[in-house]
């Protein structure tokens, strides 16, 4: 018992040595030499701003407090935006949200303006009716050409300030659908920042050609024609020419008109591509050309003619019935429809086919001189009877929806 009442004496004083050793080693640690400054020579504090990423301390032995000046929203804020921005810039602010910050604050503004423009000028009075404070028709019609003003004016301040196209950068708040990083998904990060900015650069440049009041119609459309040449070699020298051409294909205004135009044809990737060489010369010629000129509109109507000939050879007959087709309006406004309602796409033809028909049947009946006038109103009464009871067939639950969006024909022939 002697001999293990000693042992565990011996442990337990061992480890209390241990402890205390410990101990006096970390208030060592703790202890501030007689050489550190005081609280009046601490590290001098950062500019404004200026996270305290200060210099190294030499002496590893010297605890160094910092800390940055007093930050008050107040000493960046300025009721002049380039100023405003500036200081936004000056302190580090990313752009996003420096873009963030300004547009939020100038919609803000005109927002307030444009609720002045709603309100009846004067005190509100609860025991008034609604009428009183109403606008007249004099008041609406000047409230609603302020509103216009002030529609037109924001698009151009976001322009100067930011340098950004307002409606585009709008959606991203609403509807950001990333079509910029689809569209562009085909280059690497670099190069499609680079092709952003020169896309907001120039459309600036552009902007402000065509609202300058000071240039004719023809000084317009030569500097218009200058720039759209100046973007085109910038592309270029970023883009590789494989690159450029499927930036074309993706992100061009031919190529944009071109996929809405051909709905319901629905082109391979190699007919959209011969679609688009072939228009892109066509456009490319006639783009900043003076339309007005009689010996323009000849030339560029003998090479609409040739397009159409290269198209028609290009695509061979079945395809070219379908292209054919694709090109009537109401055609596509049909097939819109029907992918909405999703109906089978192959009756869009025949939807279309009977209106067509019916039109012809009853312009035929109502100008024969040999049928009486009773009788062409019951004759062309059968056709729009027959003409509902097929689309009926045809359309089921969509039958209604087509009559109101697209059934105005039906209507004239009952009358």
């Amino acid at each position: 018992m002697n001999k293990r009442l000693l042992y565990t004496t011996i442990v337990l004083l061992s480890c209390t040595i241990v402890v205390m050793a410990g101990a006096w080693i970390w208030l060592q640690k703790l202890r501030v030499p007689s050489s550190a400054p005081g609280r009046g020579g601490l590290a001098t504090s950062t500019n404004l701003f200026q996270r305290a990423s200060a210099k190294k301390v030499v002496n590893p032995k010297t605890t160094v407090i910092y800390r940055t000046n007093q930050f008050r929203w107040s000493q960046i804020e300025s009721s002049d935006y380039h100023a405003y921005i500036s200081n936004l810039q000056a302190i580090g602010c990313p752009p996003q949200t420096i873009k963030d910050i300004i547009i939020t604050d100038i919609m803000k503004v005109y927002s307030s303006r444009k609720g002045e423009l709603h309100r009846k000028p004067g005190e509100f009075k609860f025991w008034e009716t609604n009428e009183k404070r109403a606008l007249s028709d004099k008041e609406t019609q000047l409230r609603d050409k302020e509103l216009e003003k002030i529609d037109k004016e924001i698009p151009g301040i976001l322009r100067e300030l930011l340098g950004i196209n307002y409606e585009r950068e709008l959606n991203k708040y609403f509807v950001d659908t990333g079509d910029d990083e689809k569209r562009l998904s085909f280059l690497d990060g670099n190069k499609a920042n680079q092709i952003l900015h020169m896309r907001e650069y120039y459309e600036g440049l552009q902007e402000a050609v065509e609202s300058d009041p000071t240039k004719s119609e023809a000084e317009k459309r030569q500097q218009m024609a200058r720039l759209y040449q100046q973007q085109k070699d910038q592309l270029a020298g970023v883009l590789t020419r494989e690159e450029f051409s499927e930036f074309n294909l993706r992100s061009s205004d031919t190529a944009e008109k071109l996929r809405g135009e051909l709905i319901g044809f629905n082109p391979s990737e190699p007919e959209f591509r011969t679609l688009y060489g072939l228009r892109d010369q066509m456009e490319e010629k006639y783009r900043f050309a003076d339309l007005s000129d009689p010996a323009v509109q000849q030339a560029m109507k003998n090479d609409q003619q040739k397009m159409e000939a290269d198209i028609a050879s290009s695509l061979g007959p079945d395809r070219l019935a379908a292209y054919e087709q694709a090109k009537d309006p109401h055609f596509r406004e049909v097939y819109l429809f029907a992918q909405k309602e999703e109906i089978d796409p192959k009756l869009v033809q025949p939807i279309v086919g009977i209106e067509s028909t019916a039109r012809e049947a009853a312009a035929q009946v109502l100008k024969d001189r040999r049928i009486k006038e009773a009788d062409k109103l019951e004759t062309v009464k059968e056709i729009r009877l027959e003409s509902e009871h097929t689309l009926k067939q045809m359309l089921g639950n969509a039958y209604e929806p087509y009559v109101k969006q697209h059934g105005e024909w039906l209507k004239g022939l009952a009358q």
